[in-house]
């Protein structure tokens, strides 16, 4: 059972400031689906992907989501729309195909979770520090661990 660690620290604060003030924000890869990326090649059409994205591990999130900007370097239009409730009330929104790579920053490639055929929500995030939002539908499949009073989270599946 692979398990990756991440401590949160900064010049001159306390690691649980830290954590607390930034959330469980971790880094992502976002690449085409692969059933998107073989159709794709089959046609020779080449499709961008966008690498080290920061992502806010989101509990209170049902869904994953991107920031449009981002889903828009993929290169593919998306394959539907979904009514997502927000803070601001309903809206509707795009839903895109993907694969997620999580932790694509941590050295050893074994650690990382890769999830293919990922429907996400594109949102606009445009004013936070994070580009995307991993919601409940993907935390389901991990134990995740958010240690506050270390400045620290654990995540292993």
């Amino acid at each position: 059972m692979p398990i990756v660690r991440i401590n949160y620290t900064a010049p001159n604060a306390l690691p649980a400031d830290v954590l607390r003030i930034n959330g469980p924000v971790i880094v992502v890869d976002i690449e085409p689906a692969g059933v998107i990326q073989s159709f794709a090649q089959s046609r020779g059409v080449t499709l961008g992907s966008v690498r080290g994205v920061p992502a806010l591990i989101d509990t209170g999130a049902s869904i994953t989501a991107v920031d449009r900007n981002v889903l828009n370097q993929l290169g593919y239009p998306p394959y539907g729309a979904i009514n997502l409730a927000t803070a601001g009330g309903m809206v509707t929104t795009p839903m895109y195909l993907v694969r997620l790579v999580l932790f694509s920053n941590v050295p050893d490639a074994r650690v990382r979770i890769v999830l293919d055929n990922v429907p996400v929500a594109a949102v606009d995030l445009s004013a936070q520090q994070y580009r995307a939002l991993i919601g409940r539908d993907m935390l389901r499949n991990v134990l995740l661990i958010y240690d506050g009073a270390m400045g620290q989270i654990t995540v292993t599946y």
